[in-house]
Protein backbone atom coordinates (compact mmCIF):
# COMPACT_ATOMS: atom_id res chain seq x y z
CA UNK A 1 0.00 0.00 0.00
CA UNK A 2 1.18 3.52 -0.79
CA UNK A 3 2.11 6.10 1.83
CA UNK A 4 0.49 9.41 0.87
CA UNK A 5 1.14 12.87 2.30
CA UNK A 6 -1.42 15.56 1.43
CA UNK A 7 -0.37 19.11 2.17
CA UNK A 8 -0.92 22.81 1.55
CA UNK A 9 1.32 25.74 2.44
CA UNK A 10 0.32 28.63 4.70
CA UNK A 11 -2.77 30.66 3.84
CA UNK A 12 -2.69 33.16 6.75
CA UNK A 13 -0.23 35.78 7.95
CA UNK A 14 0.34 33.94 11.22
CA UNK A 15 -0.07 30.30 12.27
CA UNK A 16 -3.63 29.60 13.41
CA UNK A 17 -5.70 26.69 14.69
CA UNK A 18 -8.93 28.54 13.92
CA UNK A 19 -9.36 27.03 10.47
CA UNK A 20 -8.34 24.04 8.42
CA UNK A 21 -8.03 22.94 4.80
CA UNK A 22 -11.33 21.22 3.97
CA UNK A 23 -10.07 20.13 0.55
CA UNK A 24 -7.27 18.08 2.11
CA UNK A 25 -9.75 16.62 4.60
CA UNK A 26 -12.11 15.57 1.79
CA UNK A 27 -9.31 13.91 -0.20
CA UNK A 28 -7.82 12.11 2.80
CA UNK A 29 -11.25 10.90 3.97
CA UNK A 30 -12.13 9.51 0.54
CA UNK A 31 -8.81 7.67 0.15
CA UNK A 32 -8.95 6.30 3.69
CA UNK A 33 -12.51 5.05 3.25
CA UNK A 34 -11.98 3.43 -0.15
CA UNK A 35 -8.50 1.93 0.07
CA UNK A 36 -5.84 0.53 2.34
CA UNK A 37 -3.36 3.32 1.61
CA UNK A 38 -1.84 5.21 4.52
CA UNK A 39 -2.76 8.88 4.19
CA UNK A 40 -1.65 11.84 6.31
CA UNK A 41 -2.35 15.60 6.24
CA UNK A 42 0.15 18.42 6.81
CA UNK A 43 -1.62 21.80 6.97
CA UNK A 44 0.85 24.66 6.61
CA UNK A 45 -1.54 27.22 8.10
CA UNK A 46 -0.89 26.04 11.65
CA UNK A 47 2.90 26.42 11.37
CA UNK A 48 5.41 29.11 10.49
CA UNK A 49 6.83 28.51 7.03
CA UNK A 50 10.17 27.43 8.50
CA UNK A 51 8.46 24.89 10.76
CA UNK A 52 6.39 23.70 7.83
CA UNK A 53 9.46 23.01 5.66
CA UNK A 54 11.03 20.97 8.45
CA UNK A 55 7.89 18.88 8.92
CA UNK A 56 7.43 18.50 5.16
CA UNK A 57 10.95 17.16 4.77
CA UNK A 58 10.52 14.79 7.70
CA UNK A 59 7.20 13.35 6.49
CA UNK A 60 8.22 13.24 2.82
CA UNK A 61 11.12 10.92 3.69
CA UNK A 62 8.61 8.17 4.45
CA UNK A 63 6.08 9.05 1.71
CA UNK A 64 5.69 7.54 -1.75
CA UNK A 65 3.39 10.33 -2.95
CA UNK A 66 3.25 13.98 -1.86
CA UNK A 67 0.17 15.90 -2.98
CA UNK A 68 0.08 19.71 -2.84
CA UNK A 69 -3.21 21.62 -2.94
CA UNK A 70 -2.88 25.27 -3.89
CA UNK A 71 -4.70 28.43 -4.76
CA UNK A 72 -2.81 30.96 -6.87
CA UNK A 73 -1.46 32.97 -3.87
CA UNK A 74 0.11 29.74 -2.56
CA UNK A 75 2.00 28.91 -5.76
CA UNK A 76 5.18 30.67 -4.61
CA UNK A 77 5.43 28.82 -1.30
CA UNK A 78 4.43 25.55 -2.98
CA UNK A 79 7.16 25.88 -5.60
CA UNK A 80 9.76 26.70 -2.93
CA UNK A 81 8.59 23.68 -0.91
CA UNK A 82 9.06 21.39 -3.91
CA UNK A 83 12.55 22.80 -4.49
CA UNK A 84 13.35 22.21 -0.82
CA UNK A 85 12.46 18.53 -1.16
CA UNK A 86 14.57 18.25 -4.29
CA UNK A 87 17.53 19.99 -2.63
CA UNK A 88 17.33 17.41 0.17
CA UNK A 89 17.49 14.59 -2.37
CA UNK A 90 13.86 13.52 -1.85
CA UNK A 91 11.98 12.41 -4.96
CA UNK A 92 8.51 11.11 -4.10
CA UNK A 93 5.87 11.42 -6.81
CA UNK A 94 4.69 15.05 -6.75
CA UNK A 95 0.98 15.58 -7.42
CA UNK A 96 -0.69 19.01 -7.47
CA UNK A 97 -4.35 20.03 -7.34
CA UNK A 98 -6.61 22.83 -6.16
CA UNK A 99 -8.04 26.00 -7.69
CA UNK A 100 -4.90 27.15 -9.52
CA UNK A 101 -4.39 23.74 -11.11
CA UNK A 102 -8.03 23.58 -12.23
CA UNK A 103 -7.63 26.97 -13.92
CA UNK A 104 -4.22 26.21 -15.49
CA UNK A 105 -3.79 22.41 -15.61
CA UNK A 106 -1.79 22.22 -18.85
CA UNK A 107 0.47 25.12 -17.92
CA UNK A 108 1.10 23.77 -14.41
CA UNK A 109 2.00 20.20 -15.33
CA UNK A 110 4.73 21.36 -17.72
CA UNK A 111 6.94 22.17 -14.72
CA UNK A 112 9.66 19.57 -14.20
CA UNK A 113 8.99 19.84 -10.45
CA UNK A 114 5.59 18.20 -10.95
CA UNK A 115 4.75 14.64 -11.99
CA UNK A 116 0.94 14.82 -12.09
CA UNK A 117 -1.74 17.53 -12.02
CA UNK A 118 -5.28 16.72 -10.85
CA UNK A 119 -7.90 19.21 -12.06
CA UNK A 120 -11.45 19.62 -10.73
CA UNK A 121 -12.84 17.32 -8.04
CA UNK A 122 -9.88 15.26 -6.90
CA UNK A 123 -11.22 12.43 -4.76
CA UNK A 124 -11.79 9.70 -7.36
CA UNK A 125 -8.96 10.82 -9.62
CA UNK A 126 -6.34 10.99 -6.87
CA UNK A 127 -7.34 7.58 -5.52
CA UNK A 128 -7.14 6.04 -9.01
CA UNK A 129 -3.72 7.66 -9.51
CA UNK A 130 -2.43 6.36 -6.16
CA UNK A 131 -3.70 2.87 -6.99
CA UNK A 132 -1.93 2.96 -10.35
CA UNK A 133 1.35 4.22 -8.89
CA UNK A 134 1.22 1.63 -6.11
CA UNK A 135 0.56 -1.26 -8.50
CA UNK A 136 2.79 -0.05 -11.33
CA UNK A 137 -0.19 0.40 -13.64
CA UNK A 138 -0.75 3.00 -16.36
CA UNK A 139 -1.54 6.59 -15.40
CA UNK A 140 -2.27 7.79 -18.94
CA UNK A 141 -6.07 7.71 -19.00
CA UNK A 142 -7.23 8.54 -15.48
CA UNK A 143 -10.02 11.13 -15.48
CA UNK A 144 -8.87 14.64 -14.50
CA UNK A 145 -5.20 13.54 -14.20
CA UNK A 146 -2.66 15.23 -16.48
CA UNK A 147 1.00 14.52 -17.18
CA UNK A 148 3.42 16.33 -19.48
CA UNK A 149 2.88 13.65 -22.12
CA UNK A 150 -0.94 13.39 -22.06
CA UNK A 151 -1.92 16.99 -21.23
CA UNK A 152 -2.94 17.94 -24.77
CA UNK A 153 -5.33 15.01 -25.11
CA UNK A 154 -6.72 15.21 -21.57
CA UNK A 155 -7.56 18.90 -21.95
CA UNK A 156 -9.93 18.00 -24.79
CA UNK A 157 -12.17 16.19 -22.28
CA UNK A 158 -14.44 17.85 -19.70
CA UNK A 159 -13.38 17.41 -16.08
CA UNK A 160 -15.49 14.93 -14.14
CA UNK A 161 -17.26 16.08 -10.97
CA UNK A 162 -18.15 14.07 -7.90
CA UNK A 163 -21.92 13.39 -7.65
CA UNK A 164 -23.57 14.46 -4.40
CA UNK A 165 -24.19 10.80 -3.47
CA UNK A 166 -20.43 10.40 -3.08
CA UNK A 167 -19.81 13.47 -0.91
CA UNK A 168 -18.80 11.25 1.98
CA UNK A 169 -18.77 12.40 5.57
CA UNK A 170 -15.31 13.61 6.51
CA UNK A 171 -12.99 11.59 8.73
CA UNK A 172 -11.89 14.27 11.19
CA UNK A 173 -9.43 11.85 12.75
CA UNK A 174 -6.85 12.81 10.10
CA UNK A 175 -6.80 16.47 11.22
CA UNK A 176 -4.08 17.86 13.49
CA UNK A 177 -5.08 17.47 17.20
CA UNK A 178 -4.44 21.18 17.80
CA UNK A 179 -7.06 22.10 15.21
CA UNK A 180 -9.54 19.59 16.61
CA UNK A 181 -9.11 21.07 20.08
CA UNK A 182 -9.87 24.54 18.71
CA UNK A 183 -12.87 23.17 16.80
CA UNK A 184 -14.61 22.27 20.04
CA UNK A 185 -15.54 25.97 20.16
CA UNK A 186 -16.65 26.09 16.51
CA UNK A 187 -16.90 22.88 14.51
CA UNK A 188 -16.76 23.16 10.71
CA UNK A 189 -18.90 20.91 8.55
CA UNK A 190 -19.82 20.91 4.86
CA UNK A 191 -23.31 19.96 3.64
CA UNK A 192 -22.65 20.67 -0.03
CA UNK A 193 -20.15 21.87 -2.58
CA UNK A 194 -20.07 24.61 -5.21
CA UNK A 195 -22.26 27.60 -6.01
CA UNK A 196 -24.58 28.34 -8.91
CA UNK A 197 -24.05 32.11 -8.89
CA UNK A 198 -21.63 33.91 -11.22
CA UNK A 199 -20.07 36.77 -9.24
CA UNK A 200 -17.43 38.26 -11.53
CA UNK A 201 -14.66 38.24 -8.89
CA UNK A 202 -15.21 34.57 -7.98
CA UNK A 203 -13.46 31.43 -9.15
CA UNK A 204 -16.82 29.70 -9.70
CA UNK A 205 -17.72 32.02 -12.56
CA UNK A 206 -14.62 30.88 -14.47
CA UNK A 207 -15.06 27.12 -14.17
CA UNK A 208 -18.84 26.91 -14.53
CA UNK A 209 -19.22 25.37 -11.09
CA UNK A 210 -22.57 24.07 -9.93
CA UNK A 211 -24.03 23.36 -6.52
CA UNK A 212 -24.23 19.80 -5.16
CA UNK A 213 -25.60 19.00 -1.73
CA UNK A 214 -26.07 16.05 0.58
CA UNK A 215 -29.65 15.11 1.38
CA UNK A 216 -31.21 16.42 4.59
CA UNK A 217 -31.29 12.90 6.06
CA UNK A 218 -27.56 12.42 5.42
CA UNK A 219 -26.74 15.82 6.94
CA UNK A 220 -28.79 15.17 10.08
CA UNK A 221 -27.29 11.71 10.53
CA UNK A 222 -23.72 13.01 10.15
CA UNK A 223 -24.28 16.01 12.42
CA UNK A 224 -25.72 13.73 15.10
CA UNK A 225 -22.76 11.36 14.98
CA UNK A 226 -20.25 14.23 14.94
CA UNK A 227 -21.86 15.88 17.95
CA UNK A 228 -21.88 12.63 19.92
CA UNK A 229 -18.17 12.23 19.22
CA UNK A 230 -16.85 15.81 19.54
CA UNK A 231 -19.40 17.66 21.73
CA UNK A 232 -18.79 21.03 20.07
CA UNK A 233 -20.33 24.29 21.30
CA UNK A 234 -21.08 25.79 17.89
CA UNK A 235 -21.53 24.30 14.41
CA UNK A 236 -20.43 26.16 11.29
CA UNK A 237 -22.10 24.96 8.08
CA UNK A 238 -19.16 26.05 5.96
CA UNK A 239 -20.87 25.75 2.57
CA UNK A 240 -20.35 28.32 -0.15
CA UNK A 241 -24.15 28.53 -0.31
CA UNK A 242 -26.08 26.71 2.41
CA UNK A 243 -29.53 27.97 1.32
CA UNK A 244 -29.27 26.71 -2.29
CA UNK A 245 -32.20 24.28 -1.85
CA UNK A 246 -34.95 25.84 0.27
CA UNK A 247 -36.82 22.57 0.97
CA UNK A 248 -33.63 20.77 1.97
CA UNK A 249 -32.79 23.59 4.38
CA UNK A 250 -36.28 23.38 5.91
CA UNK A 251 -35.84 19.65 6.56
CA UNK A 252 -32.36 20.13 8.05
CA UNK A 253 -33.47 22.93 10.38
CA UNK A 254 -36.60 21.05 11.38
CA UNK A 255 -34.48 18.02 12.27
CA UNK A 256 -32.09 20.14 14.35
CA UNK A 257 -35.03 21.73 16.16
CA UNK A 258 -36.60 18.34 16.96
CA UNK A 259 -33.31 17.03 18.36
CA UNK A 260 -32.92 20.25 20.39
CA UNK A 261 -29.13 20.06 20.45
CA UNK A 262 -27.42 22.42 22.93
CA UNK A 263 -25.10 23.87 20.27
CA UNK A 264 -25.82 26.99 18.22
CA UNK A 265 -24.95 27.21 14.54
CA UNK A 266 -23.86 29.70 11.87
CA UNK A 267 -23.66 29.62 8.09
CA UNK A 268 -23.37 31.62 4.88
CA UNK A 269 -26.37 33.27 3.27
CA UNK A 270 -27.29 35.60 0.41
CA UNK A 271 -29.13 38.82 1.20
CA UNK A 272 -31.47 38.13 -1.73
CA UNK A 273 -32.67 34.95 0.02
CA UNK A 274 -34.86 37.14 2.22
CA UNK A 275 -36.95 38.01 -0.83
CA UNK A 276 -38.36 34.49 -1.16
CA UNK A 277 -36.39 31.51 0.20
CA UNK A 278 -36.30 32.68 3.81
CA UNK A 279 -40.03 32.98 4.43
CA UNK A 280 -41.94 32.85 7.72
CA UNK A 281 -41.54 29.07 7.99
CA UNK A 282 -37.75 29.24 7.56
CA UNK A 283 -37.50 32.19 9.96
CA UNK A 284 -39.33 30.19 12.65
CA UNK A 285 -37.02 27.23 12.00
CA UNK A 286 -33.93 29.45 12.24
CA UNK A 287 -35.07 30.46 15.72
CA UNK A 288 -36.12 26.96 16.80
CA UNK A 289 -32.86 25.35 15.61
CA UNK A 290 -30.72 27.96 17.46
CA UNK A 291 -29.18 29.83 14.54
CA UNK A 292 -26.71 32.33 15.99
CA UNK A 293 -25.27 34.10 12.95
CA UNK A 294 -25.77 34.45 9.19
CA UNK A 295 -22.85 35.59 7.03
CA UNK A 296 -23.48 37.75 3.98
CA UNK A 297 -21.31 38.94 1.12
CA UNK A 298 -22.69 42.49 0.92
CA UNK A 299 -19.66 43.74 -1.10
CA UNK A 300 -20.82 47.31 -1.81
CA UNK A 301 -23.26 50.07 -0.93
CA UNK A 302 -23.60 50.95 -4.61
CA UNK A 303 -26.27 49.21 -6.69
CA UNK A 304 -24.26 50.04 -9.79
CA UNK A 305 -21.24 48.17 -8.41
CA UNK A 306 -23.36 45.22 -7.30
CA UNK A 307 -24.72 44.95 -10.83
CA UNK A 308 -21.21 45.19 -12.28
CA UNK A 309 -20.03 42.41 -9.93
CA UNK A 310 -23.12 40.33 -10.87
CA UNK A 311 -23.87 39.71 -7.21
CA UNK A 312 -27.57 39.22 -7.80
CA UNK A 313 -28.42 41.39 -4.79
CA UNK A 314 -29.30 45.03 -4.17
CA UNK A 315 -28.50 47.44 -1.34
CA UNK A 316 -32.11 47.11 -0.19
CA UNK A 317 -31.67 43.32 0.00
CA UNK A 318 -28.77 43.82 2.41
CA UNK A 319 -30.75 46.25 4.56
CA UNK A 320 -33.74 43.88 4.60
CA UNK A 321 -31.51 41.02 5.71
CA UNK A 322 -30.02 43.20 8.47
CA UNK A 323 -33.49 44.21 9.69
CA UNK A 324 -34.94 40.69 9.71
CA UNK A 325 -31.88 39.27 11.49
CA UNK A 326 -32.15 42.00 14.13
CA UNK A 327 -35.87 41.35 14.63
CA UNK A 328 -35.37 37.62 15.29
CA UNK A 329 -32.23 37.98 17.40
CA UNK A 330 -29.72 36.59 14.89
CA UNK A 331 -26.41 38.37 14.40
CA UNK A 332 -25.55 39.29 10.82
CA UNK A 333 -21.99 39.36 9.51
CA UNK A 334 -21.54 41.54 6.39
CA UNK A 335 -18.34 41.50 4.33
CA UNK A 336 -17.37 44.20 1.83
CA UNK A 337 -14.97 44.50 -1.11
CA UNK A 338 -13.28 47.58 -2.55
CA UNK A 339 -10.71 48.55 -5.17
CA UNK A 340 -11.98 46.66 -8.22
CA UNK A 341 -12.26 48.27 -11.68
CA UNK A 342 -15.03 50.86 -12.25
CA UNK A 343 -15.53 51.50 -8.50
CA UNK A 344 -15.32 55.23 -7.73
CA UNK A 345 -14.86 57.26 -4.57
CA UNK A 346 -18.58 58.02 -4.59
CA UNK A 347 -19.29 54.26 -4.67
CA UNK A 348 -17.06 53.85 -1.62
CA UNK A 349 -18.89 56.68 0.15
CA UNK A 350 -22.13 54.80 -0.51
CA UNK A 351 -20.53 51.73 1.08
CA UNK A 352 -19.66 53.81 4.15
CA UNK A 353 -23.29 54.95 4.36
CA UNK A 354 -24.59 51.38 4.03
CA UNK A 355 -22.26 50.16 6.79
CA UNK A 356 -23.53 52.97 9.03
CA UNK A 357 -27.14 51.95 8.36
CA UNK A 358 -26.41 48.28 9.12
CA UNK A 359 -24.80 49.15 12.46
CA UNK A 360 -27.68 51.49 13.28
CA UNK A 361 -30.17 48.66 12.70
CA UNK A 362 -28.32 46.45 15.20
CA UNK A 363 -24.96 47.26 16.77
CA UNK A 364 -24.36 43.51 17.19
CA UNK A 365 -24.07 43.09 13.42
CA UNK A 366 -20.45 42.53 12.37
CA UNK A 367 -18.69 44.35 9.52
CA UNK A 368 -15.85 42.50 7.79
CA UNK A 369 -13.57 44.63 5.62
CA UNK A 370 -13.90 46.37 3.31
CA UNK A 371 -11.15 44.14 1.95
CA UNK A 372 -9.00 45.43 -0.89
CA UNK A 373 -9.52 43.59 -4.18
CA UNK A 374 -6.56 41.46 -5.23
CA UNK A 375 -6.05 40.07 -8.70
CA UNK A 376 -6.33 36.30 -8.67
CA UNK A 377 -7.03 34.13 -11.72
CA UNK A 378 -10.57 32.94 -12.10
CA UNK A 379 -13.67 35.00 -12.75
CA UNK A 380 -14.86 37.39 -15.41
CA UNK A 381 -13.31 40.35 -13.59
CA UNK A 382 -9.84 38.83 -13.93
CA UNK A 383 -10.47 38.18 -17.63
CA UNK A 384 -11.52 41.82 -18.09
CA UNK A 385 -8.35 43.07 -16.39
CA UNK A 386 -6.09 40.71 -18.33
CA UNK A 387 -7.69 41.79 -21.61
CA UNK A 388 -7.39 45.55 -21.02
CA UNK A 389 -4.26 46.85 -22.78
CA UNK A 390 -4.51 50.30 -21.14
CA UNK A 391 -3.76 48.85 -17.70
CA UNK A 392 -0.63 47.01 -18.89
CA UNK A 393 -1.28 44.05 -16.60
CA UNK A 394 0.94 41.13 -17.60
CA UNK A 395 0.36 37.73 -16.06
CA UNK A 396 2.70 34.71 -15.90
CA UNK A 397 2.53 31.89 -18.41
CA UNK A 398 4.18 29.09 -16.42
CA UNK A 399 4.08 27.53 -12.97
CA UNK A 400 7.50 28.96 -12.12
CA UNK A 401 6.39 32.33 -13.50
CA UNK A 402 3.44 32.44 -11.11
CA UNK A 403 5.77 31.39 -8.28
CA UNK A 404 8.06 34.37 -8.95
CA UNK A 405 5.26 36.90 -9.43
CA UNK A 406 3.46 38.91 -6.77
CA UNK A 407 0.22 37.19 -7.81
CA UNK A 408 1.57 33.83 -6.66
CA UNK A 409 2.76 35.14 -3.29
CA UNK A 410 -0.08 36.21 -1.04
CA UNK A 411 1.94 38.54 1.17
CA UNK A 412 3.37 40.57 -1.73
CA UNK A 413 0.22 41.59 -3.60
CA UNK A 414 -1.67 42.31 -0.40
CA UNK A 415 0.83 45.02 0.54
CA UNK A 416 0.30 47.17 -2.54
CA UNK A 417 -3.30 47.34 -3.84
CA UNK A 418 -2.75 51.07 -4.33
CA UNK A 419 -0.66 50.35 -7.45
CA UNK A 420 -3.62 49.23 -9.55
CA UNK A 421 -3.91 51.55 -12.54
CA UNK A 422 -7.70 51.94 -12.38
CA UNK A 423 -7.91 53.33 -8.82
CA UNK A 424 -9.06 56.96 -8.55
CA UNK A 425 -8.11 57.31 -4.85
CA UNK A 426 -5.63 54.54 -3.98
CA UNK A 427 -5.25 55.58 -0.32
CA UNK A 428 -9.00 55.33 0.22
CA UNK A 429 -8.88 51.68 -0.86
CA UNK A 430 -5.67 50.89 1.02
CA UNK A 431 -6.92 52.33 4.32
CA UNK A 432 -10.63 51.58 3.95
CA UNK A 433 -10.30 48.76 6.48
CA UNK A 434 -8.75 51.17 9.01
CA UNK A 435 -11.67 53.56 8.59
CA UNK A 436 -14.18 50.86 9.58
CA UNK A 437 -11.88 49.39 12.24
CA UNK A 438 -11.57 52.67 14.14
CA UNK A 439 -15.23 53.61 13.65
CA UNK A 440 -16.45 50.36 15.21
CA UNK A 441 -13.52 49.59 17.48
CA UNK A 442 -15.68 47.85 20.10
CA UNK A 443 -16.38 45.01 17.64
CA UNK A 444 -12.68 44.13 17.74
CA UNK A 445 -12.38 44.36 21.54
CA UNK A 446 -15.09 41.80 22.32
CA UNK A 447 -13.80 39.41 24.92
CA UNK A 448 -11.23 41.88 26.23
CA UNK A 449 -11.40 42.89 29.87
CA UNK A 450 -12.65 46.37 30.75
CA UNK A 451 -9.20 47.59 31.79
CA UNK A 452 -7.44 46.26 28.68
CA UNK A 453 -10.14 47.67 26.42
CA UNK A 454 -9.96 51.10 28.08
CA UNK A 455 -6.16 51.25 27.81
CA UNK A 456 -6.22 50.29 24.13
CA UNK A 457 -8.86 52.91 23.39
CA UNK A 458 -6.76 55.52 25.18
CA UNK A 459 -3.71 54.60 23.10
CA UNK A 460 -5.75 54.74 19.90
CA UNK A 461 -7.73 57.87 20.81
CA UNK A 462 -6.14 60.15 18.15
CA UNK A 463 -7.36 57.82 15.41
CA UNK A 464 -10.73 57.23 17.04
CA UNK A 465 -11.31 60.99 17.09
CA UNK A 466 -10.07 61.61 13.54
CA UNK A 467 -12.19 58.74 12.22
CA UNK A 468 -15.35 60.10 13.84
CA UNK A 469 -14.70 63.49 12.26
CA UNK A 470 -14.03 61.95 8.84
CA UNK A 471 -17.14 59.79 9.15
CA UNK A 472 -19.37 62.72 10.07
CA UNK A 473 -18.04 64.87 7.20
CA UNK A 474 -17.64 61.94 4.76
CA UNK A 475 -14.13 63.16 3.96
CA UNK A 476 -11.66 60.39 3.20
CA UNK A 477 -8.88 62.11 1.29
CA UNK A 478 -5.30 62.82 2.42
CA UNK A 479 -5.26 59.99 4.94
CA UNK A 480 -2.10 61.04 6.78
CA UNK A 481 -3.52 59.88 10.12
CA UNK A 482 -3.82 56.30 8.89
CA UNK A 483 -0.40 56.46 7.23
CA UNK A 484 1.04 57.41 10.63
CA UNK A 485 -0.80 54.55 12.33
CA UNK A 486 0.48 52.10 9.72
CA UNK A 487 4.07 53.31 10.23
CA UNK A 488 3.82 53.06 14.02
CA UNK A 489 2.25 49.61 13.81
CA UNK A 490 5.07 48.40 11.55
CA UNK A 491 7.63 49.71 14.06
CA UNK A 492 5.76 47.96 16.88
CA UNK A 493 5.76 44.66 15.01
CA UNK A 494 9.46 45.01 14.21
CA UNK A 495 10.38 45.66 17.86
CA UNK A 496 8.19 42.76 19.01
CA UNK A 497 9.84 40.41 16.53
CA UNK A 498 13.31 41.56 17.62
CA UNK A 499 12.49 41.03 21.31
CA UNK A 500 11.11 37.56 20.61
CA UNK A 501 14.31 36.72 18.77
CA UNK A 502 16.39 37.92 21.72
CA UNK A 503 14.33 35.84 24.15
CA UNK A 504 14.89 32.73 22.04
CA UNK A 505 18.62 33.44 22.06
CA UNK A 506 18.73 33.66 25.87
CA UNK A 507 16.68 30.49 26.24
Amino acid sequence: MARILLTATRSFYRPTNANFHYGLLALASYIKKNSGHHVEILDGSIHTYGEYLGLLEQKARSSDIVGFSMMTPQVGDTCRSMLHLRDKGLRPFIVVGGHHVTLYPGQTVQSDLIDFAVAGDGEKSLLALCNALDSGGSTDNIANVLTRSNATEMLKKPFETLPYEELYDADYGVIDPGIMKAMKKQFCYLTGRGCMFKCTFCYNSAIGNRWRGKTADVVLDEVGRLYEKYRFEKLYFRDEYFFADRDRVARILSGLAVKNYPFTWITTCRASDFRSKIDREIIDLLIASKCEELRFGAESGSDRCLKFLKKGITVEDTLRAARVCAEIGIRGSFSFLSGYPTETSEDRIQTVRLIGKIKKIDKRHIILGPFAYYIYPGGKLYEMIAGNSEWSMKFPESFEGWARSKYGNMFEQQSEPEKFAWLDEPDFVKYFWYIIFFRYIDDHFRGFGCVKSALLKLALSPWLISTRIRWRLLRFGKLYDYRLYEWLDMRRRSVKKHLQSLLKTFK
